[in-house]
């Protein structure tokens, strides 16, 4: 593959990533558009090129395994919604934010096509992998760090809240909370792999190399478990936990029957018990009080003139265009129309994402979500019910959890509306399908085919 091609794909992806995060998550409108911008003209040149060259043969290799109505629905309703309230007015909201979220949503789409398009052999689904992994261990590293020395700054700027968590490379710690909800899974399932699939090598990987490999590999997942702990998102560590237990009942419950011992092996469960002992014995020597007082103001923050407050006002602007919503991006300019009075607080989204896609994309919206969602649990019950490998049930099961603590979390929050967050959840997506049409790009070998090689 020539360099510039796997510029393009291979090593884009992840680059696009440190970009959004560098640039503080892209929140602001200027920065944001240009992540958009990068990624729709970087994901659009190799697509175009490719269909030039092989046909139209070529969408179909983007699309295997993946229904092109799941990919196209979103940017489809977006540029529906645009193109009513342009001729038509058919809302209140602004047009302009109408058309900044198309923008994005289309974005996110050919994001998502151009990294299955990267995971094209082991090796490219390994670095994928991995750069996911790197991306975590410097977040998660650099949040600790700026926490313990006095959070006073954020990058290059003096910071202007939440002085006691922390947030990485980004202003709210509930999104920095998504973020590594994302990237410890992935860190998770990277101590799976071989690293000759990463290297290209054929020889054996000499046991020194290989257990160095696995210590630097656990200290990175006991880093990241440790500023998810201190990000002090309760509803981060709490989805991320519901999602681990979830992930392991639903694998126990539909694997193969002479798996079902085997989806842990026992040095993987001792390594388990390892970090998760390390990670304790490190959090309750930095402090864990602060973590653990959060849980404390629970019922202040979700009651009356926070979280709920705004829900009422989310389902009362649901009501006034219930088909096809206000329009997708509309939520903030329009809400102060629906509050029953002001609270001195500001909120510019709706702390629930299934409520603000029903206030903005409407019934319409929330089926297109809802299919999504369905086709992904049909897709993990489907995949964990094969008779994997243990190196492909791991990685399959660590990229599902993430997914799903991603989508409890997002019950009460609005990290997928953050760029940055949103890019790294659709990278994630990509690489879960497609790993699950096609487990052979984790370790090249048909489960049962031959005697796997004992755990490492």
């Amino acid at each position: 593959m020539p360099a510039v091609q796997t510029l393009r794909t291979v090593w884009f992806p992840p680059a696009l990533i440190v970009l959004a995060l560098i640039l503080l998550g892209a929140q602001r409108p200027a920065l944001r558009w240009i992540v958009v911008v990068t990624a729709m003209l970087v994901c659009m040149v190799p697509a175009v090129a490719s269909l030039r060259r092989r046909g139209l043969q070529t969408a179909g290799e983007w699309l295997h395994g993946t229904h092109p109505l799941l990919v196209v629905a979103l940017p489809a309703l977006a540029a529906l919604q645009v193109g009513l309230q342009a001729t038509l007015g058919s809302s209140n909201g602004p047009l302009a934010d109408m058309i900044a979220e198309a923008s994005r949503f289309t974005a996110l789409a050919l994001f998502y096509l151009l990294v299955r398009c990267a995971a094209a052999d082991r090796r490219a689904t390994a670095v994928l992998i991995g750069a996911l992994a790197v991306i975590g261990a410097v977040e998660a590293s650099y949040g600790l760090l700026n926490l313990l020395a006095g959070n006073e700054k954020l990058l290059f700027f003096k910071r202007q809240a939440y002085f006691h968590s922390a947030t990485g490379t980004l202003v709210n710690r509930n999104h920095f909370a998504y973020l590594i909800e994302l990237l410890l899974p992935a860190t998770l399932a990277y101590l799976y792999l071989d690293p000759r699939a990463i290297a290209g090598r054929t020889d054996r990987t000499p046991a020194s190399e290989q257990t160095a490999r696995s210590v630097l590999l656990a200290t990175m997942c006991v880093v990241e478990a440790l500023a998810l702990l201190f990000s002090r998102s309760r509803m981060g560590i709490v989805c991320f936990l519901v999602a681990c237990s979830t992930m392991l009942a639903l694998s126990r419950a539909v694997a193969p029957t002479h798996q079902r011992q085997g989806n842990v092996p026992r040095k993987g469960r001792a390594t388990g018990i390892l970090l998760v002992a390390g990670a304790i014995t490190v959090a309750l020597a930095i402090g864990i009080d602060p973590v653990l007082e959060r849980f404390a103001h629970l019922g202040r923050d979700v009651g009356e003139g926070n979280r709920l407050d705004i829900w009422r006002a989310t389902i009362a602007m649901a009501a006034d265009h219930p088909i096809l919503g206000h329009g997708l991006g509309t939520f903030e300019a329009l809400l102060p129309g629906y509050r029953p009075m002001p609270t001195g607080l500001s909120f510019d989204h709706a702390h629930n994402d299934y409520l603000e896609i029903l206030a903005e994309g409407g019934v319409v919206g929330v089926a297109v979500v809802a299919a999504i969602i369905i086709a992904f649990v049909r897709r993990l019950l489907g995949v964990l019910a094969q008779p994997l490998t243990t190196t492909q049930r791991q990685v399959l099961f660590w990229l599902g959890t993430a997914i799903v603590s991603v989508l409890l979390h997002s019950t009460a929050d609005f990290g997928l509306r953050i760029t940055a967050v949103a890019f790294t959840f659709v990278y994630v997506a990509a690489l879960f399908s497609r790993v699950s049409e096609n487990p052979e790009l984790i370790d090249g070998r048909r489960a049962g085919s031959r005697k796997e090689p004992p755990p490492r």
